[in-house]
């Protein structure tokens, strides 16, 4: 499976790990089933970080990412506090994660895209503490 979704630190996070050749079905089926889960366990999301760095190949399109962010704005309803990581080493990769980022604007999440995993995670963590008081974030 390209993309990899887990719950993290007792479902307060989630990571999604992306590998090998990701195109626009799996991109889109798998935030579609991340984001359209149950509004009970939604809801007490406060951090997610999203790490491209294990993508060979990506077959996403601009259509696939406003989908997602279309699913990002719809589930910011629920819950509108979360914050984001992505963590992409690829131009190409990068790049399609800033225009997700953009095209999610919407949304009161606080989204970031980085270059490395440890900047990305040292990042939640300090946002996570600062808005939540939460000192014991996971990404394992």
């Amino acid at each position: 499976m390209p993309i990899e979704i887990r719950d993290l630190g007792g479902g307060i996070g989630s990571i999604i790990i992306a590998r090998g050749i990701v195109t626009d079905e799996e991109f889109v089926k798998a935030f579609k089933k991340h984001l359209k889960q149950k509004k009970e366990k939604f809801i007490k999301y406060r951090y997610t970080l999203l790490d491209w760095t294990a993508v060979s190949i990506i077959a996403v399109t601009r259509k696939g990412v406003e989908l997602v962010a279309n699913y990002c704005i719809n589930s910011s309803t629920v819950n509108p506090d979360v914050v984001i990581a992505q963590v992409a080493d690829n131009d190409l990769v990068f790049g399609l994660a800033r225009m997700w980022e953009m095209l999610s604007d919407t949304t009161k999440w606080e989204i970031m895209v980085f270059r490395n995993r440890e900047e990305a995670e040292d990042w939640i963590k300090k946002r996570v503490e600062e808005k939540y008081g939460i000192e014991d974030v996971t990404f394992d």
